[in-house]
C-alpha cells in the first residue's frame, strides 16, 4: 500500500526544489530591475509560479530520461524514478501537466512571450541538454547550462513585454548566469567525479582531470567579474551594486583560485558551496540597489 504522504514528498524531489529557488532569484532580480523599483504584486506572483512550474517540468522529465544514470551513481540512486517508487509514466504524465499549467497561467495572465520562453527553456534544458549533449561530449554544461539562463529574460519581458526583448540588461543577466554554470557544475563534478565515470558521463574532470578543469574554473571567475562590470555599465544599476558585485566576485575567483593552487575536495567544495552563494548574491544586489 502506498503511503500518501511519502508518495508526495516523492513528487515533490522529482521537481528539483533548490534548483528552482536559485532559478526563482534570478527571476526576481529581473523583476525588480525592469520595474526600477517595486514591481506588481501580482504579476510578479504569477511569473514567479508559472516559471516554477515549468522548471519543475523539465526537472521531472530530466528525472525519467536520466533513470538509468542516477541508478549508478551514488548521490542519484535513491532518487524516485531510479528507485521505482514513481514509474516513468505517472512522472511523464506529472511533467506534460506541469508544461502545461505553467504555459496556460503565464499565457493568459503575462504574456505570450514569457510563456514561450519558458517552454522554450524546458525544451532546450530537455532535449539539447539531457538527451543530445550531456551522455556525449564535455561540454555539455557549457551550451546545454543555456536552458537555467532563462529566468531572467523571462521576468524581465513579463515586466515590459517583448520589447524588452531588445533590452541589453536581460541579456547580460543571462550571460552572467551562463558563466556562472559551467565551473559551479565542474566543482561539482570533481565532488562527484567517480560517479560520473562509473556512469559513463563525460564531464570536464573525468576526462581532462584536476589540472585543466581548476585552470578552466578559475579563468570563468574571472571573466564573470568583468562581464558583472560591463553589465553594470550598460545598466541603470548604482555604485552600491558595483562595489557589491565586485567583492562578491572576488571572494567567488579567491575560492577559485585556491581550488587551482591546491587542486583537493576540500577546495572544490567550497567553491561549489560558495558559487551558490555568489550566484544568489548577484540578484539580491540587483534587487537592493534598485530600492535603495
Amino acid at each position: 500500500m502506498v503511503n500518501i504522504r511519502f508518495y508526495i514528498n516523492d513528487l515533490i524531489s522529482l521537481t528539483k526544489p533548490p534548483i528552482i529557488s536559485l532559478l526563482l532569484v534570478t527571476a526576481i532580480g529581473a523583476i525588480f530591475l525592469a520595474s526600477k523599483g517595486y514591481p506588481p504584486l501580482m504579476i510578479t506572483i504569477y511569473i514567479l509560479v508559472g516559471g516554477s512550474l515549468g522548471a519543475a517540468g523539465a526537472s521531472v522529465i530530466n528525472n525519467i530520461i536520466d533513470r538509468n544514470i542516477d541508478k549508478a551513481m551514488k548521490r542519484t540512486k535513491s532518487r524516485a524514478v531510479p528507485s521505482e517508487r514513481v514509474t516513468p509514466v505517472v512522472a511523464l504524465v506529472y511533467g506534460v501537466i506541469l508544461h502545461i499549467l505553467s504555459f496556460l497561467l503565464l499565457y493568459y495572465m503575462v504574456n505570450f512571450i514569457s510563456a514561450f520562453l519558458t517552454i522554450f527553456a524546458s525544451l532546450f534544458y530537455i532535449f539539447i541538454y539531457t538527451i543530445l549533449l550531456k551522455p556525449r561530449t564535455t561540454q555539455n554544461i557549457v551550451i546545454g547550462g543555456a536552458a537555467g539562463c532563462f529566468p531572467p529574460v523571462i521576468g524581465w519581458v513579463g515586466i515590459t513585454g517583448i520589447d524588452g526583448l531588445f533590452d541589453v540588461s536581460p541579456w547580460f543577466m543571462f550571460l552572467i548566469v551562463f558563466l556562472w554554470t559551467p565551473p559551479h557544475f565542474w566543482a561539482l563534478g570533481i565532488l562527484m567525479k567517480d560517479d560520473y565515470k562509473k556512469a559513463n558521463i563525460p564531464m570536464l574532470p573525468v576526462i581532462y582531470g584536476m589540472k585543466r578543469v581548476t585552470i578552466e574554473i578559475f579563468i570563468y571567475s574571472i571573466v564573470i567579474l568583468f562581464v558583472t562590470v560591463i553589465f553594470w555599465w550598460f545598466s541603470e544599476l548604482g555604485y552600491l551594486f558595483l562595489i557589491l558585485s565586485l567583492i562578491n566576485n572576488a571572494v567567488y575567483s579567491f575560492f577559485c583560485y585556491k581550488l587551482l593552487i591546491k587542486k583537493d575536495r576540500n577546495s572544490a567544495r567550497n567553491a561549489y558551496l560558495y558559487s551558490l552563494l555568489h550566484l544568489a548574491l548577484v540578484f539580491l544586489f540587483i534587487i537592493v540597489d534598485t530600492l535603495f
